[in-house]
């Protein structure tokens, strides 16, 4: 017995997608066939397969004291120093 399938459509980057196609392609895979192995691996995990993180950027910019510190900076209010030139 056949498995039912669903068509599933994307809207990704047209860059993205060719870049891909080839790197798939080098591997004897079609896109199609890669969203179904990633498919797969999210239901055998019955978790993301690999680590999703908020880039850190981002973070640090919704941050008040890295941005007042980062604007300490833009001032020239902040000195640094070797470390070397420090008392141990």
């Amino acid at each position: 017995m056949t498995p039912q399938t669903t068509l599933f459509r994307a809207r990704v980057p047209t860059r993205r997608l060719r870049k891909a196609e080839i790197v798939l392609s080098r591997l004897g895979l079609k896109p199609s066939d890669a969203f179904n192995m990633f498919l797969a691996k999210i239901e055998d995990e019955d978790d993301f397969p690999f680590d999703v993180r908020r880039d850190e950027t981002a973070e640090l910019m919704q941050n008040p004291e890295f941005m007042a510190h980062l604007e300490k900076i833009r001032a020239g209010k902040v000195r640094y120093v070797d470390l070397k030139d420090l008392p141990a």
